[in-house]
């Protein structure tokens, strides 16, 4: 197991550390849930004591664990379940293609990659307010009012901008099957307040365009294989080639040449430019 990111900043700046790894291994101590008592036997599963072995016969005994017992040891006897290069070519293609986000994932868990991206899997969400929600709704106003007044923007009252953040976002619920008459006041109050925040930033960004050399060029830029852009090429050992993609938010461009990229940040995850994060391969999207 790699070191957390916080270890890793503690090592850089005290190089000189000295580090002891103590693993007390099972104890009684750490019995709570089921479920949390289940993951510390699964931690350290090759432990052959007394107390250590009476929990997993109690789990291997257990019908809700059975399955996950038994895969523990068909991993720890080397039957490790693997697909095929025929397999995995099914899933993923013959070229694997991966942006930012994809590249965070696969660094945090490659199983989780695995899941998410290969096999599709996911749960059933309930609809409420998280950071993802809220960014999504207020990239998707942004894109469709710098998309439609590419020309004119920085020449628009406050009223007309108002009533076309308020139609954008009632066209995202639409396009995404919410309906606003089912939700109750607290959820109808956090999307008044993500709507207000969309609205007081394309206002900031009509009032800045107005001042500023800088024109919108486009929103959702693509590179990669579809893109204008050519994405990035790289190759794994054993040659499977794998193409690194993306999109830009926004790109503004002025009369003489100049280009700046604009990347929207509705959440704190990318606020800070860390080389430890980087050097364990993550958050790699402002570097890209």
């Amino acid at each position: 197991m790699e070191p957390s990111t916080e270890v890793s900043m503690i090592i850089d700046a005290f190089p000189k550390l000295k580090i002891n790894k103590q693993q007390k291994g099972f104890s009684l101590e750490l019995v709570e849930t089921l479920e949390s008592t289940f993951r510390d036997i699964a931690r350290y599963f090759k432990q052959d004591d007394a107390i250590a072995n009476a929990v997993k016969s109690y789990f291997a005994n257990n019908d809700d664990f059975t399955a996950r017992i038994n895969s523990l040891v068909s991993y720890l006897n080397q039957d490790k379940p693997r697909i095929t290069s025929e397999s995995a070519s099914g899933l993923y293609g013959d070229t694997v293609y991966l942006s930012a986000s994809k590249a965070d994932d696969f660094a945090d868990c490659k199983f989780m990659y695995f899941c998410k991206y290969g096999l599709s899997a996911g749960k059933l969400n309930k609809v409420e307010f998280n950071p993802l929600t809220r960014g999504n709704i207020v990239h998707y106003c942004l894109e469709k009012f710098i998309d439609n007044h590419k020309s004119d923007i920085g020449h628009l009252s406050k009223d007309r901008i108002t009533n076309e953040i308020l139609r954008y976002s009632e066209d995202y619920l639409s396009e995404n099957g919410v309906n606003e008459t089912y939700f109750d006041n607290k959820f109808m109050f956090m999307l008044n307040v993500v709507k207000d925040t969309a609205v007081s930033l394309a206002v900031a960004l009509n009032n800045e365009f107005k001042v500023s050399q800088f024109k919108p060029f486009a929103c959702e830029f693509p590179i990669g294989d579809n893109g204008k852009i050519k994405g990035i090429d790289i190759y794994t050992d054993k040659g499977q080639p794998v193409k690194l993609n993306g999109k830009i938010d926004r790109i503004d461009v002025t009369e003489d040449g100049k280009v700046r990229v604009i990347d929207y940040k509705s959440g704190t995850k990318g606020d800070e430019f860390k080389v430890s994060e980087i050097l364990n391969g993550h958050n790699l999207q402002m570097l890209l």
